[in-house]
């Protein structure tokens, strides 16, 4: 899906058009619609046609564009969020969830879209924070400057301290479309 700025997106659908309700999920920073997978399949596994599930790789991240900084804004993802739910769940009740940044996103939508907000019927926060994230330090407090000030440096550093399992498509986009893998450190020998 192109974006209002020119970015192509990744998108996921899952489950039939016609189900009675559509479920967005939003993952987080640094994260791609992998992060959803055991989310989706027990969805789908227990609501079967009666669930259809959305899901894409916000700019910047996983298969989606890589995004200049200057768009990696809440406000950017909240547009786009908002143009993938036209695209792919353009009417029929929401339930969307976020996490970390998908959350703030969602706040986000709230504030620019309430005709889409009017048909949720249910919002999963997950590790969400509303503000002053400028004194995040993630547990490291002399970090807190270097990594507000340089985003790209935070993205390849949280694969050493919040490792997950790799996907094949972990990685991130990051300025100038050069992608970083997103995967665990080797432990120490």
């Amino acid at each position: 899906m192109r974006t209002h700025d020119g970015l192509e997106l990744y998108v996921e659908v899952h489950g039939p058009d016609d189900a009675p309700l559509t479920v967005v999920l939003a993952h987080c920073w640094t994260a791609d619609t992998e992060n959803w997978r055991y989310q989706v399949r027990d969805l789908l596994s227990r609501y079967g046609h009666g669930v259809c599930l959305l899901l894409w790789d916000h700019r910047g991240h996983g298969m989606s564009d890589p995004a200049p900084q200057r768009t990696c804004t809440i406000e950017h993802l909240a547009r786009d969020m908002g143009d993938v739910i036209d695209a792919f769940a353009p009417e029929g009740p929401l339930v969307l969830a976020g996490h970390s940044i998908g959350g703030m996103t969602m706040m986000g939508l709230a504030e620019q879209r309430p005709d889409i907000i009017a048909r949720v019927r249910g919002a999963l926060f997950v590790a969400t924070s509303s503000s002053d994230l400028d004194t995040v330090t993630l547990g490291l407090p002399d970090a807190g400057e270097r990594l507000r000030a340089d985003p790209p440096d935070a993205r390849r550093a949280r694969p050493r301290y919040l490792p997950s399992a790799p996907s094949p498509h972990s990685h991130h986009r990051a300025l100038g479309g050069a992608e970083v893998p997103l995967r665990p450190s080797p432990a120490p020998a």
